[in-house]
């Protein structure tokens, strides 16, 4: 799981995840999705599945949101 996925660093390492054999990388995002889907498509290009998040991971509540749906 990468938060702030969608841009920058979090993009970079997110792609980065898949590259290393990830199965599926979750992106956290907070307001844009436009961006988050591209990082997905970068994602699957690696041979990852991308599964995106939209949350505020400073919410507690969208933290735990976040957590099962990483769940296996």
């Amino acid at each position: 799981m990468v938060t702030g996925g969608s841009t920058g660093l979090g993009r970079a390492i997110a792609v980065e995840v898949a590259k290393g054999g990830a199965k599926a990388v979750v992106i956290n995002y907070s307001r844009n999705v436009n961006e988050a889907e591209e990082t997905a498509d970068l994602v699957r290009t690696q041979g990852a599945e991308p599964i995106l998040v939209q949350a505020d991971v400073s919410d507690d509540a969208a933290c735990r949101l976040i957590a099962r749906t990483a769940e296996p």
